[in-house]
């Protein structure tokens, strides 16, 4: 199961949801508080939030933490191989 999850708002993750024609859902995080959980947040304001995958084995545990601020194409390759790792 895949879920997105920024502080962005509702009705902006609808758009985006729909823009993509994403098959999973997306929550919004207005409050921040799972940003906090997974230590997500940046210490400078400015700055967008940080991107970054989890991967929760059937376990319940994460498997994996992948975060790339810059190197997207290389954060989606090890995404991809923590999950084929996982079968």
């Amino acid at each position: 199961m895949i879920i997105g999850v920024s502080a962005d708002s509702v009705d902006s993750h609808r758009r985006f949801r729909e823009s993509l024609s994403l098959p999973y859902p997306l929550l919004s995080d207005s409050s921040k508080d799972v940003s906090r959980l997974y230590n997500v947040n940046r210490r400078l304001p400015l700055l967008p939030g940080k991107r970054v995958t989890y991967i929760v084995n059937k376990a319940g545990l994460i498997s994996g933490v992948y975060h790339h601020e810059v190197a997207f194409g290389e954060h989606k390759d090890d995404v991809l191989n923590g999950l084929r790792a996982l079968e």
